[in-house]
């Protein structure tokens, strides 16, 4: 399979453009960059004392919201009639968002599926519940948060 870039350096270049298998190009890597941009940018102001006092909190925070992810999810299975398994997965994505949704999706699917077919059909089985629940999750918690923050100023 012939590759096509943009640029020369291959692996650092935000601009690939690699063709899958099925010939469908796409575009990750400046997509990420933008993302970490932002990131990197704040990061300039902090100490190394500043992001070591923030890990022990995080960490805490994000056991919390895990474990309170997984109880809902199994009650909500019970409930939506899916099975724990898929319904941890798609309450779980609420920590990913958009993009990362749609990549582990396709990871999801390429590595448990054997043959091409089995491969699309978990990506048709898992993709629209992923997609779905990430965007809404994402777009549901920073409207409600957003509320809240307003009442703060």
């Amino acid at each position: 399979m012939r590759k096509v870039y943009f640029c020369k350096i291959r692996d650092i270049c935000p601009w690939r453009y690699r063709c899958t298998q099925n010939k469908r190009p796409y575009f990750n890597g400046f997509i990420m960059l933008l993302a970490m941009t932002v990131i990197f940018a704040n990061l300039t102001k902090a100490t190394p004392e500043m992001v070591s006092s923030f890990i022990g909190p995080a960490l805490i925070a994000v056991a919390f919201a895990v474990a309170g992810v997984v109880v809902t999810s199994v009650i909500g299975a019970k409930v939506l009639k899916f099975s724990p398994q898929m319904a941890i997965s798609i309450g779980v994505s609420c920590f990913f968002g958009f993009p990362a949704t749609y990549y582990l999706s396709h990871e999801v699917s390429n590595a448990v599926g054997e043959t091409d077919e089995e491969k699309e059909y978990i990506l048709d089985h898992v993709l629209p519940k992923m997609l779905v629940a990430g965007i809404t999750t994402v777009t549901l918690a920073s409207v409600f948060f957003a509320g809240i923050m307003v009442t703060m100023l």
